[in-house]
């Protein structure tokens, strides 16, 4: 069994995961951290552990910080759960992290056990939400037109 470090600010969340981890049997250890230098204090304790992280609410200076603190714990997994991500945000993290794991708190209960058992795991997961926000914010890039005007003439002759 992995340890979980609960790496958000809003108590009911904390609450809501920690009585999801009880009744899936995920974990034996689960700990709470309220800023960055706990995080990486306990991310040395625990290498292994899996970060549920609320992105929004915590103190990371940037998404850049928060990757290099990622990537600093190799060992461990991590899962966004925040209420609302910008499409940018996701698009970066991922694109520079695709192990990284993504549930929204208004996911169902079905969605949220499902990220939890894939970072136990080390199976990246993406909820269904993400998902389709990601796929249909992939704008289609408009083809430039190779023929100057006089060749458009011609061809149309």
């Amino acid at each position: 069994m992995r340890t979980f470090i609960l790496a958000d600010n809003q108590d009911i969340t904390r609450e809501g995961i920690i009585a999801l981890l009880k009744e899936s049997g995920l974990s034996e250890k689960v700990i709470e951290v309220k800023n960055l230098a706990e995080l990486q204090n306990k991310l040395n304790l625990y290498p292994h552990a899996v970060v549920v992280l609320d992105y929004t609410l915590f103190n990371f200076a940037s998404q850049q910080q928060m990757l290099i603190v990622k990537e600093k714990s190799k060992d461990s997994s991590w899962i966004l759960f925040s209420e609302d991500l910008a499409v940018h945000f996701l698009r970066h993290v991922l694109l520079a992290d695709p192990s990284l794991n993504v549930v929204m708190k208004h996911n169902t209960k079905a969605e949220i056990l499902s990220a939890l058992q894939c970072a136990v795991y080390n199976m990246p997961y993406i909820c269904d939400f993400v998902d389709h926000i990601l796929q249909e914010s992939i704008s289609p890039v408009p083809i430039p037109d190779k023929l100057t005007a006089s060749e458009k003439v011609i061809l149309q002759e």
